[in-house]
Parts: structure tokens; C-alpha cells; sequence
């Protein structure tokens, strides 16, 4: 994969996400694996990326998004790519322009792709 340059976020960078928090979150994995914290600059296969799947589990961080999606589905790999944090209720985003935004776990996954695209010609804000 080749870095995307600014001109080609054709989105618009104050409305494409550059990178957000990254929590292993709470509940029994992460109290057995209490060395894996945040990953802001971490690297560790999948776990070193993210992603936006259509999943509002992918924002609860990494433990209780395996538990959730592990339950309804049999299988949480999209959540070694997912987000987290220790805010209640949301997440910090930072945007291509640099600024900050703190995204609710709430939020309509599709639009929350949509904020991760770079160029689908459909530009949303952070509700």
C-alpha cells in the first residue's frame, strides 16, 4: 500500500479520519494481557492498522468487541483492526487537516466509513 498523498483526499481533510485511539478496552482479555494498552505507535500485525467495518462493535475496543461479535457471529477478526478508548462514550479522531474530534460509539457506522474514505465522493462531517 502506497501513503495517500493530500491532494487525493479529494473528500476534503477535515472530513477524512488520519487515525484515532486504539484500547485493548476492558473485560477479561484485556485483564490477562494487561501489556497491551493503546496502540497509537505500536506495531503487531493486524493489530498495527484500522479499519472501518460496518460493525459499532469495532469501536468498544478490542475485548469487548471480540466478545460481542464472537457471541453474534463466531468469528472477530475485524476487531484486531478495531478502535477504543477509555473516554465514555466516544472516541478521539484526528482528522487529515489535524484537528481533533471525539466521534460517539454511537455514530451510524455508515457514515463512519464514509469519514474513513478519502475519496468516495460522498463528504461527511463528524456528527
Amino acid at each position: 500500500m502506497v501513503p495517500a498523498k493530500a491532494r487525493n483526499v479529494t473528500d476534503g481533510l477535515s472530513h477524512t479520519i488520519a487515525l484515532g485511539e486504539r484500547t485493548f478496552g476492558t473485560g477479561e482479555f484485556a485483564q490477562n494481557y494487561p501489556g497491551r494498552g493503546t496502540f497509537w505507535a505500536r506495531t503487531y500485525g493486524s493489530y498495527n492498522k484500522g479499519a472501518a467495518y460496518p460493525f459499532t462493535a469495532t469501536l468498544y475496543g478490542y475485548a469487548q468487541c471480540r466478545e460481542v461479535l464472537t457471541v453474534a457471529f463466531g468469528w472477530h477478526t475485524p476487531c484486531k483492526r478495531a478502535w477504543g478508548s477509555y473516554h465514555p462514550g466516544g472516541i478521539n479522531f484526528a482528522m487529515c487537516d489535524g484537528s481533533i474530534h471525539f466521534v460517539h460509539t454511537d455514530i451510524d457506522m455508515e457514515v463512519f466509513g464514509r469519514l474513513a474514505s478519502i475519496a468516495d465522493g460522498e463528504p461527511v462531517s463528524v456528527p
